[in-house]
């Protein structure tokens, strides 16, 4: 299947195969890594009747830099009548699997029949498993054809920071005075 753009593929090309064939979801593998979370994910939707393909997250092209992160899951959701039960089975191995990590990111695209859900979410496991739930209830509040969902539970690090020694206000680590009584540094 061609694009209507002329030679630039689309995302539907290649996805269409996996469509065409029954392919509920697509679980995305990171490369050069081992990952046996990613199996056991494979594992579950499968036991829940769904067809599952499981695919190498592609290289960048030659020059082009390689991802500093992979998520822990990737994921591409064919069929979008399955994506409740398909994002409460990943919440659910996110919760259990990964539950002492401090940092966690799953990606998730959900296609539609024109459109695509795209969202990433980072943080704790129990924060990005509720995060990503609510997935497809986006889909409701936008018409348009390509829908970007970002969540980052990361919490802010205060600036670094020195105290005075007279009156014990905390100043940015730049200031030679105290912005509470002006005592210098």
């Amino acid at each position: 299947m061609a694009s209507e753009a002329g030679s630039n593929p689309s995302p539907v090309d290649f996805i269409k195969p996996f469509k065409d064939a029954g392919v509920t979801t697509i679980v995305w593998k990171t490369p050069r890594i081992p990952d046996s979370h990613s199996e056991e994910f494979t594992k579950r939707l499968e036991a829940k009747g769904f067809k599952v393909q499981t695919l190498i997250i592609p290289e960048p092209p030659q020059g082009y830099p390689v991802p500093p992160v992979y998520p822990e899951l990737a994921l591409t959701i064919l069929n979008p009548s399955a994506a409740d039960t398909i994002l409460k089975t990943a919440s659910d191995l996110l919760q259990e699997v990964y539950h002492e990590r401090k940092n966690v990111t799953v990606k998730v695209d959900v296609v539609l029949d024109r459109r695509f859900i795209s969202g990433e979410a980072n943080g704790v496991p129990l924060e990005v498993g509720e995060t990503i739930r609510i997935i497809p209830k986006i889909e409701k509040l936008s018409p348009s054809n390509l829908i970007i969902m970002v969540a980052d539970h990361k919490q802010p690090e205060p600036p670094p920071a020195k105290f005075c020694s007279k009156c014990g206000a905390a100043n940015p680590v730049q200031s030679a005075y105290c912005y509470k009584c002006g005592e210098k540094h």
